[in-house]
């Protein structure tokens, strides 16, 4: 930790399948995961079956590969604090049923879904995602609201450090106290809409069809009703 580091190759640490602490934070590896990259994200952390400790705080990431953590089942600890992540991919936390220990703090999340961090929160004791821009809508943080007024997972200093940053009418409103029963009776009129706009776009691409292919669609509907009777 604490050196500087900008440039990891992938297989710097192969051969060390026993590892099982490994602190890296306060060092410059963002680069190492950027999509950018001529071969993709450098996947600095392969083959590291036992690790059980993970620090990466403080390092600049702005971006999370998908298949960072697979096949560290073992992971107790993760630390990703005090970076720029946002957007978390759907599977990256898959493999991390064991996780005890997660720090997110003073990153740039909005939205905790239950798609994404499902897995991680599962059996976590300790939680720290404390000074986050967090979005309080429905569809941005009301499972995480659920989980966090029902959770045994020790989460400090809620009601003073996980605050809603937009819209602006929830600003510096704490995020445990977001009322998700609105969220619950708009589902119904949700579905409601969605029905009625795929009955909309059917309705208006058939007339669309009838107008502009009409005369080919009744031609070949007279030729298969000829044949059906005979006529030739």
């Amino acid at each position: 930790s604490n050196n500087n580091i900008a440039n990891i190759n992938d297989k710097l640490l192969e051969g060390l399948e026993k590892l099982e602490i490994l602190e890296l934070q306060h060092n410059n590896l963002a680069r190492l995961w950027k999509r950018a990259n001529p071969s993709g994200p450098v996947d600095f952390l392969k083959g590291l079956s036992h690790l059980h400790i993970l620090n990466l705080e403080s390092n600049g990431f702005d971006e999370i590969p998908a298949e960072v953590f697979k096949g560290l089942s073992e992971l107790k600890s993760i630390d990703l604090g005090l970076n720029n992540l946002n957007i978390f991919p759907l599977s990256v936390f898959d493999d991390q049923a064991s996780l005890k220990s997660l720090n997110l703090q003073k990153n740039l999340i909005t939205s905790v879904e239950k798609d994404v961090f499902g897995p991680a929160f599962r059996n976590l004791s300790n939680l720290d995602m404390s000074f986050n821009p967090f979005d309080c809508t429905c569809e941005s943080i009301a499972w995480f609201v659920n989980w966090i007024n029902s959770t045994h997972t020790n989460i400090s200093d809620l009601s003073s450090h996980y605050l809603c940053n937009t819209p602006p009418q929830y600003h510096g409103f704490p995020v445990m106290l977001f009322d998700i029963s609105a969220c619950k009776d708009s589902a119904p009129f949700e579905l409601f809409f969605i029905i009625n706009t795929s009955i909309l776009l059917i309705f208006i691409f058939t007339v669309l069809l009838i107008h502009f292919e009409g005369w080919r669609i009744s031609f070949y509907w007279n030729v298969s009703v000829h044949r059906v009777l005979g006529f030739k």
